[in-house]
């Protein structure tokens, strides 16, 4: 397929808005589409996927016309399928497309589908994310449109769930035995298999295998269907090792086994495989609750009267928020003076805090409630990973660190704590025998931070950090980033990038629209 230029945006004589009352065109011009169609369709960069084309056969569906569709998609919560109809039928989505000449509207059920395979075998092959290219370039025409600076900036992460299903570890087992067996049997024929494998081409055996065992005898199960994974693999090693069923089978046996026998529960890794259906996804505990998928990051530069995210990751959910701090810290030049970035106290680190210094960087790290660290915690004396002194000058006479928590603990005696002049001020929590100390890393390096920090302005700054924690929630409530319809982390990246590109285009319009024509400045609600 050929790359051509979309030039077939001019009015024609046999234009569609030429069919309307008067009335029904003001209507449509004082509608999202007349921002849409003036403001974001012409910013769109053609010429940046022209590399996804060649130079044989028909000429491709315009590009901004493609792009455009995937935003209203999203903007109007839309399926490929309801976009599609949308496209060929409706007067409002195809006047922000600029359509309303054509004779033939260039469109069809698979012009989104393999547009977005282009740009994934692109990535792959090249390492550049074309898409992530033209929403972060929207992202900047935004701003300048709105006034909106990039010295103050705010960040986010949500968990977006992936949409496979957690698998227990007998499901997880039976189900990449089963596929194996499966793709071996219309290989060589089911008369090949041994006969203990044969039940797994029987539709009806998943269910009595997982669903219908006795409480105890999970275990049991497990152990021999272990023995028939192994049994599988044997039958198919070097013969089949480039089909993907067997690839997924070893990698399940390598996270779950070794040495040839089960892992324990805990031993088992967060990047193990979670479900065959998307190998990509990864298992992370978070604020108590358990999270099958993967991570964003938001980044959002802050206006006087709106907002607009001009930056964003999408990781493995084991990707931690101090990672996602160095990537954006990292993004400055050498001196960034007067750049400030809030953010919660998960992205801090002492090494996050030195960057952004040596960049002229403010990185300000903030509670919800806008609530000053407790400074007290600056006065205990920490070697390593271990408390060795309290601000009263005692020592514990037990310490240690919890990583998955990532929380000091200390243990003191009660008598002792009691007495204490700090008792007050210091997090210590009394218990029937004993006084214990504890407190999370982040919470150590909030207060490191607010030393910094005049406590007015610390307040100040957690009140504009708060504003990006409604952010998730949009996410989540209109444009369902935990059911995106895909599998895989390039593609559940593509889809969740769109998304960020509708939000800012949802907030370009609202805010044009409150726009005051005579002074062009942007109105409050």
């Amino acid at each position: 397929m050929s790359f051509r230029a979309n030039r077939n945006q001019q009015i024609t004589l046999n234009d569609r808005t030429t069919q309307l009352t008067d009335r029904e065109l003001n209507v449509l011009r004082n509608s999202w589409a007349e921002t849409f169609a003036n403001e974001v369709f012409p910013e769109i960069n053609e010429k940046r996927f022209s590399v996804l084309f060649n130079d044989e056969g028909r000429s491709n569906t315009p590009v901004n016309v493609v792009i455009g569709s995937l935003l209203i998609k999203e903007m109007l919560d839309l399926t490929d399928d309801e976009i599609l109809e949308a496209v060929m039928l409706n007067i409002q989505v195809q006047y922000s497309l600029h359509l309303t000449s054509f004779k033939e509207i260039p469109f069809s059920d698979r012009t989104l589908s393999r547009f977005r395979a282009r740009l994934l075998q692109y990535e792959e092959k090249t390492g550049i994310d074309l898409l992530k290219m033209e929403v972060l370039s929207l992202a900047e025409l935004a701003k300048v449109k709105l006034g909106v600076s990039d010295r103050l900036r705010r960040m986010d992460s949500l968990m977006v769930s992936s949409n496979c299903k957690r698998m227990a570890r007998l499901e997880l087992f039976y189900t990449c035995t089963a596929a194996l067996v499966s793709v071996y049997a219309k290989d060589k024929g089911e008369t090949c298999l041994p006969e203990q494998l044969v039940r797994y081409t029987k539709a009806e055996d998943k269910n009595a295998t997982i669903y219908r065992a006795k409480s105890g005898e999970a275990q049991e199960r497990l152990e021999i269907v272990f023995a028939d994974a192994l049994l599988i693999k044997g039958l198919c090693d070097g013969e089949f090792d480039d089909c993907e069923e067997y690839k997924l089978l070893v990698r399940m046996l390598d996270d779950q086994t070794e040495g040839g026998n089960l892992k324990k529960g805990k031993d088992i890794k967060p990047t193990s495989l979670q479900n065959p259906s998307d190998g990509d996804a990864t298992f992370r505990r978070k604020a108590g609750k358990e999270h099958t998928g993967y991570v964003a990051n938001i980044v959002e530069s802050c206006g006087e009267d709106t907002n607009i995210i001009d930056d964003y990751a999408f990781e493995q959910n084991i990707h931690s928020d101090q990672a996602f701090a160095a990537d954006i810290i990292n993004s400055y030049g050498d001196d960034a003076e007067g750049a400030v970035i809030v953010c919660d106290g998960g992205y801090a680190s002492e090494k996050n805090f030195d960057n952004a210094e040596d960049k002229n960087i403010e990185l300000a790290t903030t509670c919800l409630t806008g609530a000053e660290p407790n400074k007290i915690l600056l006065d205990f004396e920490i070697a390593g990973d271990a408390i060795t002194g309290c601000p009263a000058g005692h020592k514990p006479y037990d310490t240690y660190y919890n990583r998955r928590t990532e929380t000091l603990n200390a243990y003191f005696e009660k008598g002792t704590c009691c007495a204490c002049p700090y008792k007050d001020q210091c997090p210590v929590i009394m218990q029937k025998k004993r006084a214990v100390v504890r407190f999370t890393d982040t919470s150590y390096n909030r207060a490191v931070q607010a030393v910094k920090i005049d406590g007015e302005r610390y307040k100040e700054l957690a009140k504009k950090r708060n504003g990006i924690e409604g952010v998730p929630s949009v996410l989540r409530r209109k444009f369902n980033v935990d059911s995106m319809p895909i599998f895989g982390m390039a593609r559940s990246k593509l889809w969740f990038g769109i998304k960020i590109a509708a939000v800012n285009v949802c907030r370009l319009v609202a805010a044009l629209k409150r726009q005051d024509p005579a002074t062009g400045v942007v109105c409050p609600i």
